[in-house]
C-alpha cells in the first residue's frame, strides 16, 4: 500500500538531492586546482570602436529614426508655388527658326535610313516626335517673348517645322501634332487655326522647293 512520509523526511530528501546536484556541477565544470582557475583565459572583451567608425556609423546606436510619416528635406528642396518651366533664352536677334531653310533642304534630299525591323523605325519615330514637340514649344515661347503674333506667319512657321521631320510627316502621328499646334495657337497667342491650314502650307512649301516625296497628292 501507499507509504506515507512526513514533512521532515520530504525536506531531507530535497536537501540531499540539491546537494548531490551541486556537487556534480562543481566537479564537472570547475577545476579542482585553484591555480588552474586563475590561469584560464579571460573572457573576450569587445574592442572599443574608433572615432572614425563612430562618425561613419552615426554613433554607437546609429541615427535616430524619423517619426512615422515624417521626412526631412534640405532647404534647397523646398518648393513654394508652381514650378515654372525653364526655356532656353534667345537674344532678340537669335530666332530659333534661323537657318531652317538649309535644314529643310538637307531633310528633303536625305534618303531614308535603312534600319533593321519595325522596332528601330518606331524608336526613331518617337525620337523625332519628341524633338518636334520641343521645337513647337520653343517657337511659341519665342513669339510670345520677342515678336508680335501674326496668324499667317505662324501657320507658315509651323508648317516649316513639321517639314523638318519626314518620319512624323508620313506617319499617323501627324494628326496629333497638328492638333497640338492648333491648341497651342489658340491658348498661347489667341489664333484659331485648323489642321487643314497647316497641311496646305506644308504642301505649298513642298511644291515651292520642288523637292521631297510629297506633293498635293501626298498622303495625309
Amino acid at each position: 500500500m501507499l507509504h506515507q512520509i512526513t514533512w521532515q523526511q520530504y525536506l531531507l530528501l530535497v536537501t540531499a538531492a540539491l546537494l548531490i546536484y551541486y556537487l556534480i556541477i562543481w566537479f564537472r565544470y570547475y577545476p579542482k586546482d585553484p591555480s588552474r582557475a586563475a590561469a584560464r583565459s579571460p573572457a573576450l572583451q569587445p574592442t572599443p570602436a574608433s572615432e572614425q567608425e563612430l562618425r561613419h556609423n552615426d554613433g554607437l546606436l546609429g541615427r535616430p529614426a524619423d517619426d512615422y510619416g515624417a521626412s526631412t528635406v534640405d532647404s534647397e528642396e523646398l518648393i513654394f508655388g508652381p514650378v515654372e518651366e525653364e526655356f532656353e533664352e534667345y537674344p532678340e536677334d537669335d530666332d530659333p527658326d534661323a537657318g531652317e531653310d538649309a535644314d529643310r533642304q538637307a531633310a528633303e534630299v536625305m534618303q531614308p535610313v535603312s534600319v533593321n525591323g519595325r522596332a528601330d523605325n518606331d524608336e526613331l519615330l518617337q525620337g523625332d516626335m519628341a524633338d518636334l514637340l520641343e521645337d513647337i514649344k520653343l517657337v511659341f515661347y519665342f513669339i510670345k517673348k520677342h515678336k508680335p503674333a501674326d496668324r499667317a506667319g505662324l501657320v507658315s512657321r509651323m508648317a516649316k517645322k513639321v517639314e523638318l521631320y519626314p518620319r512624323v510627316l508620313e506617319s499617323e502621328l501627324l494628326e496629333l501634332v497638328l492638333e497640338d499646334i492648333c491648341d497651342k495657337a489658340l491658348f498661347e497667342v489667341g489664333f484659331e487655326i485648323g489642321p487643314s491650314e497647316i497641311q496646305e502650307a506644308i504642301i505649298y512649301h513642298r511644291d515651292s522647293y520642288q523637292a521631297g516625296p510629297f506633293s498635293k497628292k501626298g498622303k495625309w
